[in-house]
């Protein structure tokens, strides 16, 4: 079996998703120390919050822009703190589903197809899943934590720059909720293909 053509199509396949994987790995680790080193390094007085027609946007370079419609943020240590955590959680359950599917792909180019070690990666990619839909009120509250200290003294305009993406937030949960789904889903037939497998072979 593993010199078959379809087993050496899934192994070539393998390589290809792991190298996807790896990259996308590396590209959100550097991204969350992007984030971390902003905000413990960069100064506050160079952010503002500009407010337009019905939209907002976030400035920042030497020529601050003025008027009525912008708004100076106020990165304490609990508003960092907070965005620390959000940041944290957030992109580090993303970074452990890729984590899994790698090592699925790694399984593959082993030529370890239908194995209780790739169900394995399986079920815990969609676990992860369903544990960042599970956490997505605590990370809405810890934004809303966040936004509440960094735009101290406006508190109309909290829930407008927390709710101003709730759509692509919904967007994102359904999608992460039907690939999780489709993880475990995917793993207990397989799972139950191994355990006939199996039996089929002890009755033999």
């Amino acid at each position: 079996m593993e010199n078959s053509i379809p087993v050496k199509r899934i192994q070539r396949l393998s390589k290809l998703g792991r190298a996807c994987c790896s990259i996308l790995i590396c590209f959100f680790i550097l991204l969350q120390f992007w984030f971390l080193l902003f905000l413990l390094i960069e100064p506050q007085e160079k952010i503002r919050i500009i407010i337009g027609d019905n939209s907002l946007s976030y400035y920042t370079g030497p020529d601050i822009p003025s008027g009525d419609s912008v708004i100076p943020l106020n990165f304490s240590f609990s508003a960092r703190f907070f965005l620390f955590l959000l940041i944290l959680i957030g992109l580090g359950l993303l970074i452990k589903v890729l984590y899994h599917l790698r090592k699925l792909f790694i399984i593959y180019m082993q030529g370890k197809i239908f194995t209780y070690e790739d169900i394995g990666q399986l079920k815990r990619a969609g676990i992860t899943g369903c544990i960042m839909i599970l956490l997505n009120p605590a990370l809405r509250f810890v934004s809303h934590m966040a936004f509440s200290e960094i735009l101290k003294g406006h508190p109309e305009l909290i829930n407008i720059i927390v709710n101003h993406n709730f759509f692509r937030a919904i967007m994102g949960i359904i999608w992460v909720c039907a690939l999780s789904a489709t993880f475990i889903c995917i793993a207990w037939v397989m799972e139950r293909g191994m355990e006939m497998r199996e039996n089929q072979e002890l009755t033999i």
